[in-house]
């Protein structure tokens, strides 16, 4: 970490969670798309309690919306 608490990649030790919370849910969704479950438990599951800021977040970070992402995979699975 350098001072102030962020490393090289700008983030601070609450941004590197964040950051693996996403990354876990991302792979939950690409699960058979989400296997039945929705966003928001998905959400709640890897740690967010506020669905719209996991909604954002996860935006953010991957350019794709979580329940579009969960869509490509459902729909991806389905042809295999």
């Amino acid at each position: 970490m350098h001072p102030g608490g962020v490393d090289a990649a700008g983030l601070n030790l609450s941004g590197h969670f964040a950051e693996g919370r996403l990354f876990q849910a991302s792979r939950r969704l690409a699960e058979r798309g989400g296997n039945g479950r929705t966003v928001a438990d998905i959400a709640l599951e890897v740690g967010f309690s506020d669905t719209s800021c996991f909604n954002r977040c996860f935006q953010r970070r991957f350019s794709a919306w979580p329940g579009d992402l969960r869509a490509v995979f459902a729909t991806s699975r389905s042809q295999a």
